[in-house]
Formats: structure tokens, sequence, C-alpha cells
């Protein structure tokens, strides 16, 4: 482990810490192979993973012009070659062997583990809490979806190179060497072209500046005039204009992948395909959204692989007293964070916040209105809140309290095994296709999509009576499920219904040419 950044002494063993980081990255890594390994035997899920992996023929058949349509061609209305191109490494090492595919997912997310606890424990020199932090985030079944859904290898493989960057970040911090920043920005890049979330990274730099690094402090009136000529970069006021330009690089890049996904989400239709919302649907679901995240990350339940926007055909909308409620939660929480005064509480709450907002809602991103898969990273700062706040009680408590700092701990442990429990069952609801729709569709029964997909499933079963009942569903919430159209008009016709069939046939071509005609007037 490279010596600390900041200027304090570490407050703990080095040498005892040191000596403990391998046996907590053994354990992480055990952790999370006990709670997924079993993700290894299961099946492709009949959401996305035909159209990404398994009926793609890019990445079934791996050619040189399959790999130069993966940075011109949208997968899904999404831009993300990097993630196509190691979809295509996996089938090309592997096959389709679902197994092997949820295999790498598997493996990156215990990078990502690793690279946390390491990145956290290299700044804060706290090795405890950094592995807390990374535990936490390897066992929360919010993650699952992450780590199940081969589809959202997007999200994976955007945070590995994301961190690797925020690595050389703190690299380059330490030897100021140009080598070390060209690796931050070539980092950057290729998180940006796995999934674009990642335009956050410029402000996680600047927030790590400000805690651990400390590199941010402001200092008062008091301090200037008692020190007048004092000039080093961690004290004066025009710290913060410093540190951006410091990172004008990385907001370039920001600026040109921006614009680059920002035209790539206008030129595929879905937005006025499934409606435009107005301002105030959007800011409206995105407070409410801030607050049911806040739930989700303390009570895991019901979790969906999908949920429709609350102002469009197949979600629900959020009540007056569910936006108000959430305002003040998340107002009396800004407020409490302001009084506190505690660098690493002020940090983990900027992290959550601004980390969630490119997909809180605020921008209308087609038919979903929030995603477990979102909190990914942003959870982290609210780890990390939890994390050190719970080890400067403990020091409050000195010595003499050791009763109550065992009961904080075992707490702590408790609570990395109760997620454990929780990810354990609820990766178990995606080992195949029936048990995934039967699952979703008992959280989210008016999902278009799942009604939808259960009829394909249930029509390949022969059992062509239920899946039409499925289909009728989806249309009955949200008519132009094009899908459903195609499947309503294969059944019919191989029941001698031509006329029937014709209909939805007629109706499917014309919504197809809905979207075509969208994409084209971009």
């Amino acid at each position: 482990m490279r010596p600390p950044l900041t200027g304090h002494a570490p407050t703990e063993n080095l040498t005892d810490q040191d000596q403990h980081d391998p046996a907590i990255v053994l354990v992480l890594c055990l952790i999370t192979a006990l709670v997924f390994g079993r993700t290894l035997m299961f099946d492709f899920a009949p959401w996305d993973d035909d159209v990404y992996v398994h009926r793609n023929p890019d990445v079934r058949n791996v050619t040189l012009r399959g790999m130069g349509r993966a940075f011109t061609s949208l997968t899904m209305s999404h831009w993300h070659p990097v993630t196509t191109l190691s979809h295509m490494a996996d089938a090309a090492l592997f096959g389709m062997h679902p197994g092997a595919h949820h295999g790498t997912s598997l493996l990156l997310h215990m990078a990502n583990t690793v690279l946390l606890f390491a990145l956290l424990r290299s700044t804060t020199r706290s090795s405890w809490c950094s592995a807390f932090v990374a535990a936490i985030f390897a066992l929360h079944p919010l993650h699952v979806e992450n780590l199940v859904w081969i589809s959202d290898r997007k999200d994976l493989l955007s945070t590995f190179f994301g961190f690797l960057a925020l690595h050389a970040y703190l690299r380059f911090l330490v030897q100021r060497r140009k080598r070390w920043y060209m690796l931050l920005v070539i980092l950057f890049c290729l998180a940006f072209l796995s999934k674009s979330m990642w335009v956050t990274l410029p402000a996680m730099c600047l927030l790590l500046d400000y805690w651990p690094l400390e590199r941010l402090r402001w200092r008062s009136t008091a301090e200037r005039s008692a020190h007048p000529a004092r000039n080093d970069s961690t004290m004066c006021s025009a710290t913060l204009w410093r540190l951006i330009v410091e990172k004008a690089t990385l907001l370039l890049v920001v600026a040109i992948f921006g614009t680059l996904t920002v035209h790539t989400l206008r030129s595929t239709g879905m937005v006025e395909y499934f409606g435009r919302l107005s301002l105030r649907q959007c800011l409206g679901n995105a407070v409410a959204s801030y607050g049911w995240y806040l739930i989700k990350v303390i009570w895991p339940t019901k979790l969906a692989a999908q949920y429709f926007h609350p102002y469009l055909p197949g979600g629900t909308p959020w009540q007056a007293w569910h936006i108000a409620g959430s305002a003040l939660l998340l107002l009396g929480i800004s407020v409490l964070v302001r009084s506190l005064g505690k660098p690493y509480v002020t940090m983990g709450w900027l992290w959550f916040l601004g980390l969630l907002l490119p997909v809180s809602g605020v921008l209308q991103l087609g038919k979903h209105g929030r995603a477990d898969r979102y909190m990914y990273v942003p959870m982290i700062g609210l780890l990390i809140m939890l994390a050190w706040g719970a080890k400067e009680a403990m020091e409050r408590l000195g010595y003499k309290a050791t009763v109550m700092k065992y009961v904080m701990v075992t707490t702590g442990v408790l609570v990395i095994v109760a997620c454990g429990i929780g990810s354990y069952h609820q990766a178990g609801r995606w080992k195949d296709p029936m048990t995934f729709l039967q699952y979703q569709l008992s959280v989210v029964p008016n999902d278009p999509d799942f009604n939808t997909n259960m009829g394909f499933l249930l029509a390949r079963q022969g059992k062509d009576e239920l899946a039409i009942r499925y289909a009728e569903r989806a249309l009955a919430v949200y008519p132009e499920v094009t899908p459903a159209h195609r499947l309503l008009s294969q059944i019919h016709r191989a029941q001698g219904d031509h006329e029937l069939a014709e209909k939805h046939a007629e109706i499917a071509e014309q919504l197809t040419e809905k979207l075509r005609k969208l994409r084209s007037a971009e």
C-alpha cells in the first residue's frame, strides 16, 4: 500500500493494518463467491440477454467487421462499444455457455470490490471501515441485478475502468507524472465507452480531494488575517478553481462523450416513442426516487428488474405525499449533514446525490423511472457515512466502553450477513426464465415487457392460450408493445385465424414504422 496522501499522521498501527489487508481481500473475494457462486449454473435471463448476447449475430460470430460495428451501432438504444467487445470476447472464448458469461460478471464484481477496498484503504488508512464498505458493496441486494443480469455487464465494466481511473488519479497526485494523468484519461474514456453514467468521474475526483485527501480547505477570515503570506495548495480559497483546472482534460472528455450520449439517445427516438414527459413530472419522479433509493438501501425488498416510469403506461404514479415526504427527507438529511460539519459525512452525502443525478429521473431516459442497478456506485457514499460515523462513535466511547464497541462491531457483521442472505435469495430468482418472470410479475404485475416475455416463453412451451392471455394483458396496459402484437400474430396464424393474425401483424408494422420515422426525424 502506498503512503497516505494527506498531511496527517495515520492514527492506526500501519504495520498491523498492512498485515490484515491481504486477509481482508481474501475474505471479500470468498464471501462474494459464496453468495454468488451458484450463478455459474444460471441460464440467460429472458430480458435483453438475447439481444445483447446469445442471439446477437455479431456476438455469436466474432469478426473484424462485427468488432467495427460495435463502435457504430446501437444495442437497445445504447452505445457502449467496449461492453459489446467484452461480450464478444466471452463468446469467442467460451461460446454461448451462460455459466461462463456469468463467471466473467462475477470476476468483474469481485475486482470492483477489491478496487474499492484498496481505494478507501490507501486514502484513509482505515482497513476495517474500508472493508465494511467493500463488503456491503459486494453483497447488498440492490447490486444483485448488476451481477446476475448478463446484459448489465456495462455497469460492472464501466465501474472497473472507473475505479482504475481513480487509482491512477491518486498515483498522479503522489508522483505528479504525466504518464499517470494520461492513464487516468485513457481509463476514463474506457469507462465512458462501457457506460456513459461515468460522466460523474471529475466530480468524484473533486469529492476525494475534499475527503479523505483534504486537498480542499477553506480558510476563514481570521486565518487569512493571521497568516496573510500563507499560500499552500490545501488552504488558499482559490484551491477549488485550481482543482477544477487540474481536471480540465477530464471535463473535455465529459463534454465530448456527453454530447455523443445525448445525440445517441435522441437518435433512437425512444423518448418520443413512449411520450415526452413534462419537466414537472420528471422533477417529481426524481425527488420521489431519491427517497425510494434511500429506503431500499435500508430495506431492500420487492426488488424488480424494471420499474416503468410512474407517469407512463405500466408505471405506478407517485402520490403527492410520496414526493413531499421524499423532499422533506432529503432536506432534513442535508440540514443535518451541514450541521454536523464532518467532512466524511458531507462527502458521502454529496457522492450519493451527485452520482445518482444523471439517472435520477431529472432527464427522461426512455421508459425507465428508476432501477436497482443505478445504485451500484452512488450507494458507496451512504456506506462511507455509515462506516466512518460508526468509527468516530467508537473512538468517542473510549477504552472503558468495550462492551459498546463489541455491540457495534457485532452489528456491523450482522448487517453484512443479512445482506449476504438477502442477495443469495434475490439471485436465486434469476436462475431460469420461468422463475425470473414469475417473480418479476409478482412484484410489477402490470409491466408490459415482462407480460410479453412470459407470453413468448409460454408459446415456446406450447401453451398458446396462456401466452395469449399474457400478451393481451401487456397490450391492455400499453397498446403499443410491438413484440406483443407480433406474438399474437404468430399464435393466431398458427391457430388458423388469419384475419386476427394479419390485424396484429399490421399494427406491429405500423409501430415499427413509427419508431423508424422518429429516428429519421432526429
